[in-house]
């Protein structure tokens, strides 16, 4: 019984509370309202002095990210705003009005600074909300929460693809004031930045800073509140399920030397690891943007082993021919019993080369049936190759700079 007293007694103080501190009525509410926006215009600059500039507090949060077209290079972000700024026109004594401290009211009653996005796709004005809802507090201070579906062009930079990151640059202008006018100040919480997550790409805000903006075909000088998003593309599924086996069937096309001549595997090795690059090719073809103003390394790459597996295939098919035309015409001497012992004074000429390339292909008599020094020098050198195009692809695809201006500038 005592407690359920003690509930009720906490209960009573608890209410009488709060109706001593929020102890404004509608008329209160009403009368406010009459007072601020009787001779309130919405079009004029909240200043008494207008020679000082309205600060503009900006702030920006990507909410979410709704497309990323790589052919139309388009980025449409969803993002919350946050604006801020003082009207000398909307201030009041809290005490005169039954302790109203804070009202909201409609956007369209007070004065706006509208604010144009310069490289959006959609119409200039950014926050054109018509039932928005603003707080006004007591000193004067006017907050704004608008959230808005931006849409961007932005230059995409995919020549280290799968490596690939871009940096979208974002321009917040206010339309039809000048700097002396309106200024644009940072308001953002540098702590608060949280990665996005859309598909292959991650996004995140890089930087952000105010300036001063000139216009080419007027003098005007406006304020400019900067963005910089950051979004590079996640490398990892391309690079196991494309990217790893392609190198693989490439490195393992040189190894095709190490076949001897008369295994009768060392064209058809060859053959047919070309033709499973070629499959994987055509896959990692699906795979690439879709971009006609710049080349993917990752093409050149894939190119330039293309080229050493044809090559590697021609290589050898002329290496058995050499070798079973060898063999044709040793069979065709000893059947008919031509065979002639060659003397340093009676070689021919044909004789002397041939000499010459059995020297070059073969170390020793047994060497002569499978050709072992020429096809060592051969797979030295293809693997040289293959080794050279896969160390420039992976270095120049993870942004090293050999002296070519091919570094993205972030």
């Amino acid at each position: 019984m005592f407690m359920l007293q003690s509930v009720w007694i906490l209960l009573i103080l608890l209410a009488r509370s709060l109706c001593f501190v929020h102890g404004a009525t509608f008329e209160d509410l009403k009368l406010l309202q009459e007072t601020l926006f009787t001779n309130y215009s919405n079009l004029l600059r909240p200043k008494y002095n207008f020679s000082e500039a309205t600060l503009v507090g900006f702030s920006m949060k990507m909410s979410d990210v709704i497309n990323l077209d790589e052919i139309q290079q388009i980025l449409k972000l969803f993002c919350s705003f946050q604006l801020s700024w003082t009207d000398d026109f909307l201030t009041w004594d809290p005490n005169s009005f039954g302790g109203l401290s804070k009202i909201q009211v409609d956007s369209h009653l007070v004065w706006k600074p509208y604010i144009d996005l310069l490289s959006s796709l959609d119409d200039s004005d950014l926050f054109a909300e018509k039932n928005a809802r603003l707080t006004v507090f007591s000193n004067g201070t006017v907050q704004w929460y608008p959230r808005q579906i931006i849409t961007l062009k932005c230059d995409m930079k995919v020549e280290r693809f799968p490596f690939d990151r871009s940096t979208c640059n974002i321009v917040f202008v206010p339309l039809k004031y000048t700097s002396d006018e309106v200024q644009l100040q940072e308001q953002m919480d540098r702590d608060n930045y949280h990665i996005k997550v859309y598909g292959e790409w991650d996004f995140n805000i890089l930087s952000f800073a105010v300036s001063n903006l000139k216009f080419d075909d007027t003098e005007n000088v406006v304020s400019a509140f900067n963005v910089s998003i950051i979004f590079s593309r996640t490398p990892l599924f391309f690079a196991v399920s494309a990217l790893f086996p392609v190198v693989l069937l490439s490195f393992l096309n040189v190894f095709a030397f190490c076949l001897p001549d008369n295994s009768g595997e060392k064209t058809s090795f060859s053959i047919t690891l070309l033709l499973a690059l070629a499959v994987f090719l055509t896959s990692i073809g699906d795979s690439l943007p879709k971009s006609s103003m710049t080349v993917n390394y990752i093409t050149v790459y894939i190119t330039s082993l293309l080229v050493i597996s044809c090559l590697i295939v021609m290589t050898n098919i002329f290496l058995l021919y050499s070798y079973h035309k060898r063999q044709r015409k040793e069979d065709w001497e000893r059947n008919n019993g031509t065979a002639q012992d060659t003397t340093d004074n009676t070689r021919t000429i044909h004789t002397k080369l041939k000499c010459i390339w059995n020297r070059i292909r073969c170390k020793s008599k047994y060497d002569s049936k499978s050709g072992c020094t020429i096809d060592m020098l051969l797979f030295l050198f293809y693997l040289a190759v293959w080794v050279t195009a896969t160390f420039f692809y992976m270095t120049y695809s993870n942004g090293v700079d050999f002296g070519l201006d091919l570094r993205i500038r972030v």
